[in-house]
C-alpha cells in the first residue's frame, strides 16, 4: 500500500461510524459495510465519503479523483 493510500485509509476510518466497516476489495476497490442502516442514511454516509475523497491523490502516479 502506498504511503498516500495508507494516510487516506486512516482518514476514511475517522469519517465512517464506529459500527461501519471499510475494507479493501480487490486491487483498487473498497467495500463499506453499514450494518443496521436504512437506505437514506447509507446514502448520506456514502456522500460524506465521496466529498472527502474528491480531489485526493491516492498514489503519486495516479490522477486526482473526481466526482
Amino acid at each position: 500500500m502506498s504511503p498516500e493510500l495508507a494516510s487516506n485509509w486512516v482518514a476514511l476510518q475517522t469519517i465512517v461510524r464506529e459500527t461501519d466497516v471499510v475494507c479493501r476489495w480487490g486491487g483498487e476497490e473498497f467495500l463499506v459495510l453499514m450494518p443496521d442502516t436504512q437506505a437514506p442514511d447509507g446514502l448520506a454516509g456514502l456522500d460524506r465519503l465521496r466529498k472527502h475523497l474528491v480531489g485526493l491523490r491516492l498514489a503519486a502516479s495516479e490522477p486526482l479523483l473526481r466526482a
